[in-house]
């Protein structure tokens, strides 16, 4: 279901059922790495999308606070194991290295591991940049969580239900 920013904004800074919660949305974009043009699947992500899954990075790093301030000078990428070793040939020289997605030229720091491939069969992560004020009514986003260990479910809904009943209202 889609989500506004201000919403999710809510939902993460008034829940603590969550361990990490993340805005994300996907897409498919012209590509070009090395002399090479296609298509890829990608997603733009908000700072704690990685850790809803837990994951770190095989090679390199994944997003810091500084890729999320906004600025265009911000371009970096992660990528998945399977895209650097089936377009990269598992070059181990590939963090540095640029590639163009749409119109952005974005330098590789981190190579996931193992198969991630969420959402769909994602193949490039970027940060999202939320530089625009969108309102309540402007749903164009997907969320996604992770509960904290020692709550369940129903925790996490009762908080959700309750955060949802004062936005209402409000």
């Amino acid at each position: 279901m889609l989500v506004s920013v201000p919403d999710f904004q809510d939902w993460h800074d008034q829940s603590k059922a969550f361990a990490a919660m993340s805005l994300y949305t996907s897409f498919a974009a012209p590509l070009k790495a090395g002399v090479t043009a296609e298509y890829a699947e990608a997603a733009a992500v908000t700072p704690e999308f990685f850790d809803v899954f837990q994951l770190r990075a095989a090679q390199g790093r994944l997003f810091n606070a500084g890729d999320y301030l906004g600025s265009d000078t911000a371009n970096v990428a992660v990528i998945g194991e399977s895209y650097w070793r089936s377009r990269f040939g598992a070059n181990p020289r590939i963090l540095g290295q640029a590639i163009r997605l749409s119109d952005a030229v974005l330098t590789i720091v981190g190579v996931l591991p193992g198969e991630f491939r969420f959402p769909g069969k994602t193949e490039i992560w970027v940060p999202l940049h939320l530089r625009y004020k969108l309102g309540r009514g402007a749903h164009n986003f997907l969320a996604v969580g992770r509960i904290h260990s020692e709550l369940g479910v129903e925790a996490a809904q009762s908080q959700m239900t309750a955060i949802g009943a004062r936005l209402e209202q409000q």
